[in-house]
């Protein structure tokens, strides 16, 4: 009677083991039946996940398999910032700068990918971790079913008394000894299976809290990464409406003084030809008197009055078609920076687009649930 309460014992630490293994919602598989991949263990259900909640059994990691599937979630940021990089190639002139927009984009990048690389690196253990329980379950069902076989046929056994119908001569029995082993062996083979269970279930234990924690470590460095990103294009993006807006204001300046510059142009043009005709008259006056006759060509008041007339207006017509050419040049130099201005003010706006376009591509993102797999 000790070796069947043993034997009883041993059957229902087995079946325990067993039914921990599957979950509370799932009955013991009877003697020799095929369990499948799908009735190992109950899938995680999010809403069930919060803070000392532990609803699952030691050995439920394919709730957790299924959370590390968020290793996926995180391509569509990683495209997006690919995306936002063929976008910015598109700058023009001295906006296609290395800004620290790049620097945070690219960092980004290697955060996601770190994080990918992670999360798979977890998803494998995670894989094999599962295949390894399957292997403890498949031997504790069939370790199991011997037992609960064996413990039916030693309770038919122990019913049997001298008075009972079915009891019949079996001479051969006594010779059957093949495959028989020691209580010793029976019990050391039955208390390893329960060794290599527990280890395994301490191990999804472990995989479960490692992994978890993978999950909060690739989410939160994503967000940061994400919020940092977001930082850089707002800072850039007010840069340039910055830079924009002074640009927009030298040019009205400048403008404001083409005006000006354009002004006097037409004022010394207009001056030029007013000093033209007196020249004419004294030019006139100094050849018409060139043909008074003998003596009455004498150099009197006028003709010295003539002389200087004509020496001074020369030289105040060449000092103001200099200070034409000047005026000429300069207002050529204020057209040439007016057209350097116009052009960087649109070179403004079209980065300010591509910026803006950018931060719109950068919208659609993973919530911080999705990226923990919940």
């Amino acid at each position: 009677m000790e070796g069947t309460a043993t034997a009883v014992k041993t059957v229902e630490e087995v079946g325990a083991l067993l039914q921990d293994s599957r979950g509370p919602s799932q009955e013991l598989a009877a003697p020799r039946q095929v369990v499948t991949f799908t009735g190992l263990v109950p899938h995680t259900q999010h809403n069930d996940v919060k803070p000392g909640n532990h609803p699952y059994s030691a050995v439920d990691v394919t709730g957790m398999r299924e959370r590390l599937m968020s290793l996926f979630a995180l391509e569509l940021p990683e495209r997006n910032n690919e995306e936002c990089i063929h976008i910015r190639r598109f700058r023009l002139d001295v906006d296609r700068t290395r800004d620290p927009v790049i620097f945070t984009l690219n960092k980004e990048t290697e955060v996601l990918r770190t994080g990918r690389s992670l999360l798979t690196e977890t998803l494998n253990e995670t894989e094999a971790q599962i295949a390894r329980l399957l292997e403890v379950k498949r031997l504790l069902e069939h370790d199991w079913s011997d037992k609960q076989e064996a413990f039916q046929l030693d309770h038919s056994a122990a019913k049997l008394v001298n008075q009972t119908a079915n009891a019949q001569f079996k001479p051969v029995s006594a010779a059957l000894h093949e495959g028989v082993s020691a209580p010793d062996t029976w019990s050391r083979r039955s208390w390893e299976h329960l060794d290599v269970c527990k280890r395994e279930m301490n191990s999804g234990t472990q995989l479960r809290g490692a992994a978890d924690q993978a999950l909060h470590a690739v989410a939160r460095d994503a967000e940061d990464a994400a919020e940092a990103t977001d930082v850089a294009f707002n800072t850039r993006i007010r840069e340039l409406e910055d830079a924009k807006a002074k640009l927009t204001d030298k040019d009205a300046m400048l403008r404001k003084e083409i005006a000006e510059e354009e002004g006097s142009l037409a004022s010394l043009r207009q001056a030029l030809q007013d000093k033209e005709s007196p020249l004419q008259v004294a030019q006139s006056r100094h050849w018409t008197r060139s043909f008074r006759p003998g003596a009455d060509r004498c150099l009197d008041h006028p003709h010295y009055r003539l002389k200087d007339e004509l020496e001074e207006l020369p030289q105040s017509i060449e000092a103001l078609r200099d200070h034409l050419r000047a005026s000429e040049d300069t207002l050529e130099e204020l057209h040439r920076l007016h057209e350097d201005f116009s052009r960087d003010i649109l070179n403004r706006e079209h980065t300010i687009s591509l910026e803006r376009r950018c931060v719109t591509v950068r919208s659609l993102r993973q919530t911080q649930a999705k990226l923990l797999g919940l």
